[in-house]
């Protein structure tokens, strides 16, 4: 079915302009930006000519190096840090998809908030970042090595850590031996080797990295 505009919807008026403009920003927020390689493309009439585009190449089940780097260079980086992909023939990342950055409400605030993985200008240091919605950006990973890449965990689940699982040294008196995730957190991972759990603790109000069992 065809959605028809009545005539009244296609009168300019201040009034109408802001609800507009309003309406434009509340598909901008409620956008479903997990990951490019998750993004849905359905939805078309609500994406700005970049994010269409980006969807588009992504029809093919490609993730487009380009366009990826032009989105994020349009945001507002954290000062000396740029949006590189250090590892663009990077196996894992291509084959799973996964990218360097994921959208999800990790700090428990109801707001979308952005993690990523940039590179300090002028070197080959990494470092992985948290932009809250309401808040300045934070390092929460510093100084990554290998190939990195970040994977959304949305939906509930108990992770058993790498300790319980026998990897690594046995789990002392104070570790955890599982993480359960009742809202979104995200996967931190170096490609074909270790992962770990990037997860906000309520109690502490901050950040945890518990290495995982895969």
């Amino acid at each position: 079915m065809t959605a028809t505009r009545t005539p009244q919807l296609m009168k300019v008026d201040k009034k109408g302009a802001i609800v507009k403009k309003i309406k434009f920003l509340i598909l901008l927020l409620v956008f479903p930006l997990t990951s490019f390689g998750e993004v849905n493309c359905d939805d078309s009439e609500s994406m700005t000519d970049k994010r269409l585009e980006i969807c588009n190449k992504l029809k093919n089940k490609k993730f487009d190096e380009e366009s990826y780097m032009k989105y994020l260079n349009k945001l507002n980086l954290p000062k000396g840090w740029v949006a590189e992909v250090p590892y663009v023939d990077s196996p894992c990342l291509k084959k799973d998809r996964s990218i360097y950055a994921v959208k999800g409400d990790f700090d428990h605030d109801n707001k979308k908030d952005l993690f990523m993985i940039l590179t300090k200008k002028g070197t080959r240091n990494r470092g992985l970042w948290f932009c809250g919605a309401t808040k300045a950006c934070e390092l929460v990973v510093e100084n990554t090595s290998g190939d990195p890449g970040l994977t959304l965990i949305d939906e509930p689940r108990t992770i058993k850590t790498a300790c319980a699982a026998g990897y690594g040294s046995p789990c002392g008196p104070d570790d955890l031996k599982e993480i359960v995730l009742n809202k979104p957190a995200v996967s931190f991972f170096t490609c074909e080797s270790a992962s770990s759990v990037i997860w906000w603790d309520s109690k502490n109000k901050k950040f945890q990295q518990t290495w995982a069992n895969d």
